[in-house]
């Protein structure tokens, strides 16, 4: 609380960084061998800053939230494929047998989807008594990719959705497909109560 007077005045700032071990994958006959594959150690990382007003039991509160990951959940979406020995590069890069890893968001290969995500919110509280609270809110997230741009959805004329890929394509062929791109922002207004008990 930095002040609480009159009007009531709350700041808050914060962050999280997380961490996903992956493992490495063995062939049990051969114990003593190199590993088959290495996992991919995933990392993600979120900032956020909120800003609370008040006047007795009328507050407004506002935050803004920014990290790796999609719709406004932090993931591990910034992954490391480790080495058998530095310099020699990644086991499973040439094996016929693809090993692909769990994580979520993550491609094959040692590489990372990197995506991120902006996320704002206000809230207009009302304080009906200390253990129960109503307000009433609205919320808009923006997701984007590895270099920074929005997200993007592609939509031909008959209303289905379509790829990157086809989108582009259509601009090197002689036919134009129709498909048209437009940027995602998610938004919601809501209703919130919370009760203590």
């Amino acid at each position: 609380m930095i002040w609480n007077g009159f009007l009531t005045w709350n700041l808050g700032l914060g962050g999280i960084l997380k961490k996903q071990n992956s493992g490495e994958i063995r062939d049990r006959l051969q114990p003593f061998a190199p590993p088959i594959a290495f996992g991919k150690d995933g990392f993600g990382k979120a900032l956020y800053i909120w800003l609370s007003i008040g006047i007795e039991k009328f507050h407004l509160l506002g935050r803004i939230e920014q990290g790796t990951g999609n719709n406004g959940i932090m993931g591990v979406t910034d992954t490391v494929q480790k080495e058998f020995l530095p310099g020699l590069g990644i086991p499973n890069v040439d094996a016929t047998l693809q090993i692909r890893n769990i994580l979520p968001e993550t491609r094959a290969g040692g590489y990372s989807s990197k995506s991120s995500f902006r996320r704002i919110s206000v809230f207009f509280e009302w304080i009906v008594n200390p253990r129960f609270r109503m307000a009433i809110g609205y919320i808009e997230n923006k997701n984007y990719d590895l270099n920074g741009i929005s997200q993007r959805a592609y939509i031909d004329p008959l209303g289905n959705e379509r790829t990157e890929k086809e989108y582009l394509s259509q601009w090197k062929e002689s036919g134009n497909l129709g498909i048209v791109s437009y940027s995602v922002l998610d938004k919601q207004i809501l209703l919130r109560t919370t009760i203590e008990f």
